[in-house]
């Protein structure tokens, strides 16, 4: 009587689970001389993974209990995984191995899936729930990248942090926020990347802008601008950079340099000789006072705040670095007490007069290299250089020999701020 009342194929849903129910009149033949027979037949079918399955009952009600049961098994993902396909089986294994951490069932994962698919046709469901998350925290603080940079750079400057420092921020960050006129929270990866391949930078520049983007993002992070889930450099990638030979001068071209600085430029002097023979940077010597080289007797000692590490370090004050600061003429607390820009000025006459081609942090790269054949000790001479002993020992290991070396740390002054006539070596 049931299966007079219901129209076939009758369905049993369970949740996205469906079981069909067909009718079918079947006749069986004669046996014996008697007549055929009619009776009724009721076929349960379902899919199992790609194949389908089917079951024969006598009763409708038997193939509605049956059926019944199979859409719940379905529904709660409770299917045998050996009547699967090899392939089927597999995929249907790595799909529960992937919602184990989420603690949603595989029929409700595929059903939110297909349903979010829909809704975003031909985009991405992951890139739609970072935007979402951008957009919709309720903790985030929407605000211009103009300000986050305002503010981050006026943090650093409370903080301390060096001038130059500072100056390649502002540099980096106002060339983002100028052509990002936008809530930080609306920036994405592809636009990033569109305007870093933009600027056409080298690769050593690339990698400074996403550094400074970096720490940009995770600052704008812990003031809940932006998700902490969120990274919009995802995806963009470092680029190699080209090893590059280490430029050094000769003891004979440090002879030329401190010489015409001696005769025509001696506020320059005591710059020259403390990349020479303490290695400073130009960017720590325009820092140094007169009572940094004389507070602990045979040493200079760089403040963190003139050193770029930001760290306080001793470097030993040689022979020779003191007879040539014995010369130098002090007009100001400050060792070079002039702007940064009339220091560049000066340097490359100096050096143009001297005919010597000058090598950007040539000096401190000689004197490490000297340093490091002379005490043969990475280590020291990374602790002296303000470097990690690695980098000292790949960058600097064999580019001057103890021979070179001596003759480095030989160029002195004679009376009057004339060099001593030495004998170098050719190697020198």
């Amino acid at each position: 009587m049931a299966a007079k009342r219901s129209r076939f194929p009758y369905t049993v849903k369970r949740g996205s689970a469906q079981v069909k129910i067909y009718h079918y009149k079947r006749t069986s033949t004669r046996v014996r001389g008697r007549k055929s027979v009619s009776y009724d037949e009721f076929t349960v079918a379902y899919y199992l993974g790609s194949k389908r399955k089917k079951e024969t009952f006598s009763t409708f009600n038997k193939a509605l209990t049956f059926a019944e049961i199979k859409a719940a098994e379905l529904s709660r993902g409770e299917v045998d995984a050996v009547m699967f396909s090899g392939s089927d089986r597999l995929a249907y294994g790595q799909a529960l191995e992937t919602l184990k951490p989420t603690k949603v069932d595989l029929n409700s994962a595929v059903s939110e899936y297909a349903q979010a698919k829909k809704i975003l046709g031909g985009y991405s469901i992951a890139e739609a729930s970072r935007y979402f998350m951008r957009h919709h925290s309720e903790e985030l603080i929407p605000k211009p990248v103009k300000d986050v940079v305002n503010e981050i750079i006026q943090k650093k400057t409370k903080a301390g942090l060096s001038d130059v420092y500072l100056a390649d921020l502002r540099y980096r960050l106002g060339q983002f926020a100028e052509d990002f006129v936008c809530k930080i929270n609306q920036t994405t990866s592809d636009q990033i990347e569109l305007w870093l391949d933009g600027l056409d930078l080298s690769a050593r520049s690339h990698n400074n802008h996403l550094r400074t983007l970096n720490t940009f993002f995770n600052f704008a992070k812990t003031r809940k601008y932006l998700s902490k889930d969120y990274n919009p450099l995802e995806g963009i990638l470092r680029r190699k950079q080209k090893a590059k030979s280490v430029p050094v001068f000769s003891a004979k071209e440090l002879a030329r340099l401190l010489e015409c600085a001696a005769d025509n430029h001696p506020d320059y002097l005591p710059c020259l000789a403390l990349g020479a023979f303490a290695g400073f940077r130009q960017s720590e010597i325009v820092r140094l006072s007169w009572e940094d080289i004389e507070r602990a007797p045979g040493f200079v000692e760089a403040e963190a705040n003139a050193a770029k590490t930001q760290r306080r370090r001793l470097v030993e004050i040689k022979p020779v670095l003191e007879k040539w600061l014995a010369v130098s003429p002090r007009q100001s607390p400050k060792v070079w007490p002039h702007s940064r820009h009339y220091l560049n000025e000066v340097r490359a006459e100096n050096a143009e007069q001297a005919k010597v081609k000058w090598k950007d942090n040539g000096l401190r790269h000689t004197w490490v290299s000297c340093r490091l054949a002379e005490t043969e000790s990475a280590d020291k001479t990374a602790l002296e250089a303000g470097n990690s002993p690695q980098m000292v020992f790949s960058n600097y290991r064999e580019l001057r020999t103890p021979a070179q070396a001596k003759a480095w740390f030989s160029v002195e002054p004679a009376g009057g701020g004339k060099i001593v006539s030495i004998r170098q070596s050719k190697s020198a």
